[in-house]
């Protein structure tokens, strides 16, 4: 949320706000998802207050009749950003004395991952693992690029708890974000201490991928079923805005004694559900695929974070490029034997030659 405050200097002066995408945006409403609300329209101090504001630069322009234009116009901007984040364990749901590693991923409070590590300098995060028959413990969570964190500065903070042996029943880790200029942030995920072997086990393989709007990204899930009884398992995505990324399918029957793997795919909405926010550059999804176990009381098999590319679907130049450059080649060497043959012809049909 954020506001444009304009120091007009005079009341005659027309105040127009243009978005990123060049386009002039109404002074109250809604608009391309952001709301609008101006305050002091009428005076020599004007303040638009935005609400989801598209990113990117706005632009402020001013204009002023003759005989109203010797004063300045100051503008300025008050902003308070909301970031928030996705928190995963794994395994999700672990045994007492089992080392699980958690992960918090800052993301936009639509599921978009942040692009520029420079939009979160400063920012801290404090996590803690809290459950039955345990102290609560602190957790470390860093974005260095060591230990269990594969890649520094990509917005991914990771870290590892043992889970207490005293751990007898219900889990949670939980994490908060702070920053100067953001909103504080919680997020936790609660689980429970596996009793040992679990019936059912899954693991599931979704390379983070570059992709279109309307196009699938497929990766396998293991899975095994040890008990003599089916069960089913329900997918989802989770930690972004409904419907940008679906799974499917929705549910897996799992036969008694069923060992193997199952194709699992994602699909990314259509090109007009992004609006104005997939640029030539494309956008980053950040989301979380879960999978629980509905046959064992709705018990979390699979919380897997999934980070998706998606780029605007290609031009017919950049599809078919390869087709046009052999077109314009065998049009050229066309053109050369033509000229070749009439060279040839020419030379015949003169004695001389």
């Amino acid at each position: 949320m954020g506001s444009i405050v304009v120091d007009k200097g005079d009341p005659e002066v027309r105040i127009s706000y243009i978005d990123p995408s060049g386009d002039k945006v109404p002074t109250s409403g809604t608009y391309k998802k952001s709301r609008f609300e101006l305050a002091g329209g009428t005076g020599p101090v004007e303040a638009l207050k935005i609400v989801d504001p598209l990113p990117g630069t706005w632009k402020v322009k001013a204009e002023a009749p003759e005989g109203h234009r010797s004063l300045p116009v100051a503008v300025s901007v008050l902003w308070q950003g909301e970031l928030r984040g996705a928190i995963t364990m794994d395994p999700p749901s672990p045994q007492a004395g089992e080392k699980a590693t958690v992960t918090m991923r800052l993301q936009t409070r639509e599921g978009y991952e942040i692009k520029d590590p420079r939009d979160y300098e400063g920012l801290r995060v404090r996590s803690e693992l809290t459950g039955d028959g345990f102290s609560p413990l602190a957790l470390d969570l860093a974005d260095g690029g060591k230990g269990t964190d594969p890649k520094a500065s990509d917005g991914s903070f990771t870290g590892t708890v043992t889970i207490p042996k005293d751990a007898d029943g219900a889990l949670k880790v939980s994490a908060t974000l702070t920053a100067s200029g953001l909103s504080a942030d919680t997020r936790s995920e609660g689980s429970t201490v596996a009793p040992g072997e679990l019936p059912v086990t899954a693991a599931l393989e979704l390379p983070a991928a570059d992709t279109h709007p309307g196009a699938t990204v497929t990766g396998t899930l293991a899975v095994h079923n040890t008990t003599d009884t089916p069960h089913t398992l329900r997918l989802s995505v989770a930690d972004l805005r409904s419907g940008l990324l679906t799974v499917k399918p929705a549910e897996i029957t799992l036969k008694p004694g069923e060992s193997g793997t199952r194709e699992v795919q994602v699909e990314v909405a259509p090109a007009d559900v992004f609006g104005d926010r997939l640029g030539d550059d494309g956008l980053k999804l950040a989301g979380t695929v879960t999978a629980v176990d509905t046959t064992d009381g709705d018990r979390t098999l699979v919380r897997s974070p999934l980070s998706v590319r998606v780029v605007p679907e290609p031009g017919i130049w950049e599809k078919y490029w390869w087709a046009f450059v052999s077109a314009a080649v065998l049009i050229a060497l066309a053109g050369a034997a033509l000229v070749a043959w009439r060279q040839l012809r020419n030379r015949r049909k003169d004695p001389t030659a």
